[in-house]
């Protein structure tokens, strides 16, 4: 695989009341080896709709999603104070040596990934101190991730 740079180009907003900036991102260009020219940007993510992210997260990573061997992109888009967070993901295809934007990796929850099963677990919060939740188990099928197991809790008087 052929070594990549990412050029990431802001798009800052004004420091919110209590002076903390809200930078987001406007675009995302690849570069391949040492070129000077982008050979691809990083499209159709709302990142307009992006929040800013919080200190210290990793917002930007390569991950390999699909578990192929390859490192795809991951942006982190959205995150609240009960630790969700969606974002959006472009698959690396070798055949084309581009970066594939993926709805469906895109519609995740916060992830963790396990390559020894290849599978990926989802959580995400719904309130009242975490007893509100669903967590699902995604294996991989045809580049896509399909859903084999959902526990979920909600609440109830």
């Amino acid at each position: 695989m052929p070594e990549f740079t990412f050029k990431i180009i802001p798009e800052p907003y004004p420091r919110d009341e209590y002076g903390n900036p809200h930078t987001t991102v406007r675009e995302v260009q690849v570069f391949r080896g040492d070129s000077t020219q982008p050979v691809q940007s990083l499209e159709d993510c709302e990142l307009s709709d992006m929040e800013a992210p919080r200190r210290g997260s990793e917002w930007f990573r390569a991950v390999d999603m699909n578990f192929d061997g390859y490192k795809d992109i991951y942006i982190l888009t959205s995150w609240g104070a009960t630790g969700n967070e969606s974002g959006c993901v472009w698959l690396y295809d070798p055949e084309s040596s581009r970066f594939e934007f993926s709805k469906d990796f895109g519609e995740l929850d916060r992830f963790t990934l396990d390559p020894a099963t290849k599978t990926i677990v989802t959580h995400s919060n719904g309130g009242m101190v975490g007893t509100v939740f669903r967590a699902t188990k995604y294996l991989i099928e045809d580049n896509r991730p399909v859903a084999i197991a959902t526990v979920a809790q909600d609440w109830d008087f």
